[in-house]
């Protein structure tokens, strides 16, 4: 691009990034340079139509800076109606829980002062120590012979507190800090630990947090209008594997398994049930996806006999094997040509637009999408899992860590109140049926 200025001899001429100095502009030099500025334009205007016929964005209008201008335009700023959202002033410090008073007093003043109240500061601040605890659990002689030793606390399991081992899952799943810097933290601090204790802390022992993991998706399936989807690579075992979220505002639930298939979808939707259910919209649906009329026949046959349920799925594949209906056989589909595509769509346009019968149902995946960054950030860290254990853990602490979000509870006090047994705050299956029913409620007036 060319850059003309100071025609009229008392300037220099810059073109190309070079200047040309008065005393070699002749006439035909100025010539030539209109002439290349005109074609400099021409240049640029084709360039903006080549962008425009390929749906390129177009080049982006840069306001100069006001930043240096002593009345900059006010045109250039966005104009606000009232205070920013959230800027309001507010108490930080009301709802604090003081742990400690320090009065504060003033030396060396006149006779006869005396005290009239006192003025607060309140000063937050952060703990970060050992704290070693040792038990004497006595031990007493029984008549018989026999002795009997106090029992230890009920939160007390193995020789690390419950703060610990809720510091332990707090950063690796939490903050993803992964296994020797959380060993490597915690010998800063005091703690004597070994690599494979803080791996027995991270798996070992965490049953109840399971069973209310697993709690999450049936609650949410029974008081939930919709769901979320998506899918993420994993690896298992030197394997690929699949995580699979299932979401929606209320709560999150984590799964890997070996694929990502519609099948491993709807089992997983269907959990903990294994039972297929055979009725009259399963023969709907064999019958739209041109299953053989022999074999439907056959199932039409067995669902007359009341043999619709089956148990498990090899109890199901099995049951196919009876009715000879192979799953691996390719269904050939004819889009010839565009008009038979239209054609398709036309005939589908109900099942397209039922969007349109659910408003409250958002047209974007972006719920399900953020959730699942949570497992991708997880594997860039720390890679895989190496065992069952290791990657039903991971499942497990990844769902209530972002269920615990969406429903407005701290995942450190969750994670305290589990481990130490007290169970103040509310199973997460309760919480989601109890958001969920204040969302429904009708605002107070």
């Amino acid at each position: 691009m060319c850059f003309l200025w100071g025609m009229d001899g008392a300037e220099p001429i810059r073109i190309a990034g070079i200047e040309v100095p008065p005393e070699q502009r002749t006439p035909l030099v100025e010539a030539l340079l209109r002439v290349i500025a005109q074609l400099q334009a021409e240049i640029d205007r084709l360039r903006a139509e080549i962008a425009r016929l390929k749906g390129l964005p177009p080049r982006p209008t840069i306001r100069p800076s006001t930043l240096n201008a002593s009345h900059p335009d006010p045109a250039h700023k966005k104009r606000r109606r009232g205070k920013r959202p959230g800027s309001e002033k507010r108490h930080k410090t009301a709802e604090l829980t003081i742990h400690e008073t320090i009065p504060l007093t003033i030396g060396g003043l006149p006779e006869g002062a005396r005290q009239d109240g006192h003025e607060d500061f309140v000063v937050q601040d952060l703990r970060i120590e050992a704290h070693n605890i040792c038990y004497q659990r006595i031990r007493y002689r029984l008549p018989d012979g026999s002795y009997a030793t106090a029992s230890l606390p009920a939160d007390v399991q193995g020789h690390f507190g419950p703060t610990v081992r809720s510091y332990v899952l707090y950063q690796h799943y939490q903050n993803h800090v992964t296994q020797p810097l959380i060993r490597e933290e915690l010998l800063d601090l005091g703690i004597d630990i070994s690599a494979g204790q803080i791996n027995r802390l991270l798996t070992g022992g965490h049953e109840p947090f399971h069973v209310e993991k697993e709690g999450l998706l049936p609650a949410g399936r029974e008081v939930s209008a919709y769901f979320q989807a998506d899918d993420t690579g994993a690896r298992h075992r030197g394997k690929n594997a699949y995580t699979t979220v299932i979401a929606n505002p209320f709560f999150a639930s984590f799964t890997t398994t070996e694929s990502k298939s519609r099948v491993n979808f709807l089992e997983l939707l269907a959990a903990p049930h294994e039972e297929y259910v055979v009725g009259e919209d399963a023969l709907l649906y064999m019958d739209f996806q041109d299953l053989p009329q022999a074999a439907l026949r056959r199932v039409e046959a067995a669902v007359r006999k009341a043999e619709r349920i089956v148990a498990g799925e090899a109890a199901w594949e099995r049951q196919l094997t009876r009715w000879d209906i192979r799953g691996d056989e390719p269904r050939r589909t004819g889009f010839a040509d565009l008009n038979e595509a239209l054609r398709r769509i036309h005939e589908k346009r109900d099942d397209l637009l039922l969007v349109l019968d659910h408003p409250e149902i958002p047209l974007h995946n972006n719920l399900s999408e953020s959730d699942i960054r949570e497992w991708a950030k997880k594997r860039k860290i720390s890679a895989g899992t190496r065992s069952e254990l290791g990657r039903r853990c991971r499942d497990t602490f990844i769902s209530p860590k972002k269920t615990c979000q969406k429903l407005g509870v701290s995942f450190w006090r969750y994670l305290q109140d589990r481990i130490r047994g007290l169970h103040d705050i509310l199973s997460l299956p309760n919480l989601i049926r109890q958001a969920v029913q204040e969302a429904r409620s009708p605002v107070a007036t």
